[in-house]
C-alpha cells in the first residue's frame, strides 16, 4: 500500500511541535521545581515527578496513569498531562522512525495473518496496519498508486465460518450452506424472535466481543 510519506513527516514535526508547547504550558502550570530538593527543571514523561507535581498542588494521587484520575483533577495541569501524552504517543507510535522501518519505495508490505490472533481473527503485522487510529490523519496517509483504487472489502463472518467448519456443528454449517445470516439466526433465538423481526441493535447484542 502506498504511502504519503512528506503528510507522514509533517504530521510527525507537528507532534514534536505539540510535544515541546505543552511541555512549556506543564511547566507554566505546575509549581516551581526548586522547591523540591535536589531539583531545577521537572522531567514530564517522568511518573513519579508528575505525582510530585500534583502533590504540590494539592492533589494527593496513587498514580498519574490514570486517564480518567487525570481528566477529573480540577487543575489546568490534568488536561495538560493528558494531551502532552497522547502527543508523546504520536510522536513515539508514528513519528519520522516509523517511516524510516517500514516504508520501502513508497509503500508497505505488512503481513496478514489469518489466523494470527489468539481469537482467531485476522492479524496484521510488520507494521500492524490495524492499529492506525480509524479517522486519524495517519490513516489518510494511505494512498493508492497512480491509476490503482483503493478497494475496502470485508470477510463476511470469517472465524465464525471456519469455527463451524472445524467444530463440524450442524446447525451453524447449515446456516452458512443456506445464506443466513449467522448473528441474526443468533439473536433471533437469544430473544425468542423471528428472523425477520430481529433489529440492527439485536444483531450487534448477539455477535461475540
Amino acid at each position: 500500500m502506498a504511502v504519503d510519506t512528506r503528510a507522514w513527516v509533517a504530521l510527525a514535526e507537528s507532534a514534536g511541535a505539540d510535544h515541546a508547547r505543552l511541555a512549556d504550558a506543564m511547566d507554566a502550570a505546575a509549581p516551581n521545581p526548586r522547591a523540591l530538593p535536589g531539583r531545577e527543571t521537572r522531567n514530564w514523561d517522568s511518573p513519579s515527578q508528575v505525582k510530585a507535581a500534583f502533590a504540590q498542588l494539592g492533589f494527593a494521587l496513587a498514580a498519574t496513569d490514570d486517564d480518567d484520575t487525570l481528566a477529573g483533577i480540577a487543575h489546568p495541569l490534568g488536561a495538560l498531562v493528558r494531551e502532552y501524552r497522547a502527543a508523546a504517543k504520536r510522536l513515539s507510535t508514528y513519528g519520522r522512525v516509523w517511516v524510516e522501518k517500514h516504508v520501502q519505495d513508497g509503500a508497505v508490505l505488512p503481513s496478514w495473518n489469518q489466523l494470527g490472533a489468539e481469537s482467531g481473527r485476522m492479524s496484521c503485522s510488520d507494521p500492524n496496519l490495524q492499529q492506525v487510529p480509524r479517522g486519524s490523519a495517519h490513516r489518510r496517509c494511505f494512498t493508492a498508486r497512480p491509476e490503482h483504487p483503493l478497494v475496502k472489502a470485508d470477510y463476511s463472518q470469517t472465524e465464525l465460518r471456519i469455527a463451524a467448519k472445524v467444530a463440524r456443528e450442524k446447525v451453524m454449517m447449515a446456516a452458512y450452506a443456506d445464506g443466513r445470516d449467522l448473528h441474526a439466526l443468533t439473536a433471533a433465538r437469544v430473544l425468542n424472535k423471528d428472523e425477520d423481526a430481529v433489529t440492527k441493535d439485536d444483531r450487534q447484542l448477539a455477535k461475540p466481543n
